[in-house]
């Protein structure tokens, strides 16, 4: 059948979803909550047909495009309660609805050529959000906050049983492959996806999870099952670690999750000594929580893990990419998070009037931070400097800080100078 004829039966199916559902909602037949996720089901199942069903990845695009512009157009009119109600009458805010079909039309061009793992990060999205969050919001006692509020205990448990199993069934049924190793895969796919919902906010999670998903089947599908146990073994010992030690940190639950997801991301990406480097700056943040009593005067959220993770692990990204060696990949990675780090105690220290932590303290963790770096030979002489460096950056942000206009002025400039102190770095290493 023509691409094109099944555009048009795929936007009468979703419309067809939204009316019966809003109808429903109107009626009093379904909450609001309920109506909205039978749309987002059914928009799940009718895109897993998608490989088999359409031909060019331009169509889906396209497709994705005006079903995004449909919503939007929806969104802001007057109907949006009543024709749109079965989408935008819950109370909490949400974008979503705008995002699922953009995640179908992303994930559709990097997945045509690769179905298993598209289908099984449509299944996630469909099955494994829609239920956790009915469940969550109706028998959810045990909260964690997150930058959208607060997200149960009971809906996460939930989400990951349903992704263990949403992940599991394919892979059985597709792969032939040892049962050890189906399961490696299906738990460490489920915890991973668990994360990157909890950490989610606004409805972003309905375009991380698939994308997320996808890489995450994508790169292990083809490992040795020791290195699926190797990552398994990491990723449960890291989530006790914080889960453990969450009481002591400055970071909401959220951002627990997160520092679980960037520790096990530079150790499946940047190997053991970038996992040294962030568990070193972990224990430096518990040890400054614990001696200055700063519990009770910060609440640090997943935006804190997002701007200290995005630099480090780009490096990496650029090594799976081939662009730069591995090598080099990990020296960027482990001088870069020093220096972010550093210039944040600096920052905190400053705000919170800790005139001693800025200086002597900064100083001492340049150091230890860097001291992975011992072990990358031929580049020892090199990283002499670079303690020197992260202590500038640190000592700059110190001075500045009263003066940042914003948050967001002031994370960007942090990154700022972080990344020229990578290219500094990389200098440094050419030269060497």
């Amino acid at each position: 059948m023509n691409d094109w004829v099944n555009f048009f039966i795929v936007l009468l199916c979703l419309g067809g979803a939204i009316i019966l559902s809003s109808s429903g909602c109107k009626r009093g037949a379904l909450s609001a909550e309920l109506a909205r996720k039978i749309v987002h089901m059914t928009m799940g199942v009718v895109a897993m047909s998608f490989p088999w069903v359409f031909q060019t990845t331009l169509s889906v695009q396209v497709l994705g495009g005006v079903a995004f512009l449909t919503l939007l157009l929806l969104k802001k009119s007057s109907t949006k309660l009543s024709l749109g109600s079965s989408l935008f009458s819950i109370q909490r805010a949400s974008i979503g609805e705008l995002l699922f079909p953009i995640a179908i039309a992303w994930l559709f061009t990097i997945g045509k050529e690769n179905p298993l793992p598209y289908v099984i990060a449509l299944l996630l999205l469909t099955f494994a959000d829609a239920f956790s969050a009915l469940v969550g919001t109706k028998y959810g006692k045990r909260h964690y906050t997150t930058l959208s509020g607060q997200k149960t205990l009971e809906g996460s448990l939930t989400f990951f049983g349903i992704a263990f199993l949403c992940t599991l069934i394919p892979l059985y049924g597709f792969l032939n492959l040892p049962i050890t190793a189906l399961l490696l895969l299906a738990c460490t796919t489920a915890v991973i996806a668990t994360y990157v919902e909890g950490i989610s906010s606004h409805g972003l999670d309905n375009l991380l999870l698939p994308i997320i998903v996808y890489f995450t089947l994508d790169y292990y599908l083809y490992q040795a099952e020791s290195a699926l146990w190797g990552r398994f073994i990491a990723l449960g010992l890291l989530s006790l670690l914080v889960i453990f030690l969450h009481p002591k940190n400055s970071f909401d639950g959220a951002g627990s999750l997160g520092c679980i997801l960037f520790a096990f991301i530079a150790f499946s990406m940047g190997g053991l000594y970038c996992l040294i480097a962030v568990l070193i700056l972990f224990g430096y943040h518990l040890l400054i929580i614990k001696k200055y009593d700063l519990s009770s005067q910060l609440s640090q959220s997943i935006t804190v893990i997002f701007w200290i993770a995005f630099i480090p692990l780009t490096w990496l990204t650029f090594a799976r990419l081939e662009v730069i060696s591995i090598q080099n990949a990990q020296v960027l990675f482990i001088t870069n998070l020093t220096a972010i780090t550093a210039m944040l105690s600096a920052g905190t220290s400053h705000h919170l009037g800790l005139s001693k932590l800025s200086i002597w303290t900064t100083i001492l963790f340049s150091i230890l931070g860097l001291l992975p770096l011992t072990f990358l030979a031929p580049f020892k002489v090199t990283f002499l400097f670079v303690p020197i460096l992260s202590v500038i950056l640190a000592v700059f942000i110190f001075r500045v800080k009263a003066s940042m206009p914003s948050e967001l002025i002031y994370w960007i400039s942090i990154s700022g100078l972080a990344l020229i102190h990578s290219l500094v770095v990389q200098f440094l290493i050419l030269k060497s």
